[in-house]
């Protein structure tokens, strides 16, 4: 899917191997990052997933383990085979782009403007190569109820849609919350009365196909229990 000699990195941050302080990383993630408190979360004692990638007591003192210097390399290796500069969007079936990486995939391989997944700490290497890439483009804030995973919405930076699907999915994302919080009721119930309210948008935007969007609204209508939320798209 990589086009040739083009490099899909930005010249920024092109040192990140010879400093194993994370803060510089972070710093980068803070620009995309959309947390209620930022400062309090960098005070934060790390996380189990943040120790994976990182040790210290908090973020803002956090280094990096030898384990995110040897994925890092190979993740960026990944995205440039996947990246092209050339866009040719089409619908997808939700199959295409069911798990993190082939959310990505999808952006990168220019299929689709915009797509969203998630990652369990502010160290992941996914996160730090795809905010590094020159005409892509990330949102980054926390899920709903969990103090670890974050949403990463990853647009086209070179595509008209881009950035307006991405900031539009957000708005969505929001609008479901609001709803399941206005509501009364089993926690199934809201789950599913909320995802009905934003799904036809939301399967559009992701650049779904219509009978995929169709036939996953008819699947919500028959659904005695709440649909499980992968966290990718």
């Amino acid at each position: 899917m990589h086009a040739g000699n083009v490099s899909p990195y930005s010249t920024v941050l092109t040192g990140w191997r010879d400093h194993p302080h994370a803060l510089p990383l972070l710093d980068r993630v803070r620009h995309a990052c959309h947390p209620a408190n930022w400062d309090a979360a960098m005070a934060a004692p790390l996380t189990v997933p943040d120790r994976v990638f990182a040790t210290g007591n908090t973020r803002l003192e956090a280094r990096l383990l030898p384990v995110y210097f040897y994925q890092r390399p190979r993740i960026e290796q990944d995205m440039a085979r996947w990246y092209t500069p050339h866009c040719q969007f089409r619908r997808l079936d939700p199959g295409e782009a069911n798990c993190a990486e082939t959310s990505w995939q999808t952006v990168l391989a220019g299929l689709r403007p915009m797509g969203q997944f998630s990652v369990p700490t502010l160290f992941s290497p996914v996160l730090h190569a795809i905010l590094t890439l020159d005409r892509i483009g990330a949102f980054v804030f926390p899920r709903e109820s969990t103090d670890t995973l974050l949403i990463v919405v990853i647009y086209r930076r070179d595509a008209e849609q881009g950035e307006s699907f991405a900031r539009r999915f957000i708005e969505l994302y929001r609008q479901k919350q609001e709803v399941m919080r206005s509501m009364t009721g089993s926690a199934a119930e809201k789950a599913i009365a909320s995802e009905k309210v934003v799904a036809r948008a939301m399967g559009e935007i992701l650049h779904y196909t219509d009978a995929s969007i169709d036939a996953y609204l008819k699947h919500l209508d028959t659904l005695g229990q709440p649909p499980q939320d992968t966290g990718t798209g």
